[in-house]
């Protein structure tokens, strides 16, 4: 989940600073990469086309797969408010 929470935080800042270019936001996303995630991007990125999509895919496919993805959607469909699925729970709050 750190992966998603800094994307999160990278995306935010994009809104913030107001950029919209996507060759400019992959360069700065690249940029911040530490650790793990800056190994794995000095290995692959003369195999990326260098825009924020294409980004974005390689990242996610590396730091939150979708087997992970699926996982989280399982689990968030089963959350329960109340002793209530959470989707018939919103129905009838905003009902």
């Amino acid at each position: 989940m750190k992966a998603d929470e800094w994307l999160e935080q990278i995306i935010k800042s994009f809104e913030i600073l107001d950029i919209n270019d996507g060759e400019l936001m992959e360069a700065f996303a690249v940029y911040q990469l530490k650790g793990e995630a800056g190994q794995w991007w000095r290995a692959i990125k003369h195999r990326v086309e260098h825009t924020w999509e294409a980004f974005i895919h390689a990242f996610q496919e590396k730091f939150f797969p979708p087997i992970v993805r699926e996982k989280l959607k399982d689990q968030f469909c089963r959350l329960k408010q109340l002793n209530t699925p959470v989707a018939e729970f919103e129905a009838t709050f905003t009902s």
